[in-house]
């Protein structure tokens, strides 16, 4: 099997699979309220949590500037929706053109996250049946486009410590994208040992981060040094029945909630939750899979836990920043959050590079203009001339008196 062959299976997928994938189309706006400047919410200004008015300039133009928090005016809100838009190809992101494909006679839909760790992946998949594959809708792209993807190519391979009948890398554009099959009911797991072995959780799971969980409520965050103990004490818990796949069993309960992130299993800030009653329930397989591991079991990690943390603030899922967009320059648009202040002279102007395409998108194609009200989120951390770094979304947004209303 070569390359070219390889690339062609990426998109011959059916109607249920496309389905699966998400992929993007244009609705109505379904808005839904999030705060701004508070700390609980997970959708908030960069400034009102760990960062962003300017005080000492950093030594070096690598680090992060520093900026006062509390500029925002606390009775302000982001109003975000909903809206996704489905963007012509060459507006689109390797992973949004790739997001699902057939291999080996299986499903698989991209987790939209990157390996970026290659000493995390085994070796490379081959399959003479791959062949037979072809990229879905290969004529209606330009010769161009044709040589450009034969050139890129790109390979399967395991990720190691995972079985690849539920989760495989595939390098997209020189990067490792995290894809999961699509089960089926039947394929669910009875015994928690098969999630466990599957996923490889004693090797692939971090769990450094949780807050406590009481009822309905969110209490304290804290960090923990007990992640590797809780992985390695639940290898005891093989004969855990599953008893749901919707989440069940905790919403009311007393627990701890941890934030899970992996790499190797292409997940990002999801939940594992242990609670007293003896359930450990989490959606790192997208299911709300929930074991019944026993309440001694339970609260022993519990209690081991609580004895190995400290507090700690939240962190929100992703940081970001929203303002008027007050210049389109050159490789970057500039975005001004006074706005959104309590002291108009606090606000910070940012600069957003377009080199992304997630950037310039909004800017050549859906032609937002100076004036117009943007919210940026990033994973990474804003330089010293206020630049954002790590990109991962852009929306357009309305400014009211209540803050900013966000139309994704």
């Amino acid at each position: 099997m070569n390359k070219n062959d390889l690339y062609r299976s990426m998109q011959e997928i059916d109607d249920e699979i496309l389905e699966e994938s998400e992929k993007k189309t244009v609705k109505k706006p379904l808005l839904k309220w999030v705060l701004v400047a508070a700390c609980a919410a997970l959708v908030i200004a960069a400034a009102a949590v760990t960062v962003p008015l300017l005080t000492k300039a950093p030594e070096t133009p690598e680090q992060p500037a520093v900026i006062k928090d509390n500029r925002y005016d606390e009775n302000k809100t982001a109003l975000a929706s909903e809206v996704a838009i489905e963007w012509p190809r060459e507006y689109q992101t390797p992973m949004e053109r790739y997001s699902a494909f057939e291999f080996n006679g299986a499903a698989y839909v991209s987790r939209s996250n990157v390996i970026s760790d290659e000493s995390l992946l085994g070796e490379i998949i081959y399959d003479e049946n791959a062949s037979k594959y072809e990229i879905f809708g290969w004529d209606s792209y330009t010769e161009e486009e044709k040589q450009e993807l034969e050139m890129e190519g790109f390979e399967i391979r395991k990720i190691k410590n995972v079985d690849s009948d539920k989760l495989i890398a595939v390098r997209i554009f020189g990067e490792y994208v995290v894809f999961r099959s699509c089960i089926g009911e039947k394929e669910f797991p009875e015994t928690f040992k098969e999630f466990y072995d599957g996923y490889g959780l004693s090797q692939t799971l971090k769990l450094d981060t949780y807050c406590e969980k009481e009822g309905y409520g969110i209490g304290d965050w804290f960090k923990t040094d007990a992640g590797q103990y809780v992985t390695d004490a639940l290898a005891d818990c093989g004969d855990a029945p599953l008893v749901s796949t919707d989440g069940a069993h905790f919403a009311d309960k007393y627990g701890i909630t941890f934030t899970a992130t992996s790499e190797a299993l292409g997940v990002y800030k999801k939940t594992f939750i242990i609670t007293e009653e003896g359930y450990l329930c989490t959606n790192i397989a997208e299911y709300g899979y929930t074991f019944e591991i026993g309440k001694d079991k339970a609260n022993e990690i519990i209690s081991y836990v609580k004895a190995h943390s400290e507090k700690t603030d939240m962190e929100p899922f992703y940081s970001s920043v929203a303002g008027i967009i007050t210049k389109i320059g050159d490789g970057y648009i500039l975005v001004d959050d006074s706005v959104l202040c309590e002291d108009e002279k606090d606000g910070i102007v940012y600069k957003i590079p377009t080199d992304s395409i997630i950037v310039r998108r909004w800017i050549e194609y859906y032609h937002l203009n100076v004036g117009d009200a943007v919210m940026i989120e990033y994973k990474g951390d804003i330089s010293k001339d206020c630049t954002v770094n790590g990109i991962v979304s852009m929306a357009e947004a309305i400014i009211t008196g209540e803050g900013a209303i966000v139309e994704e």
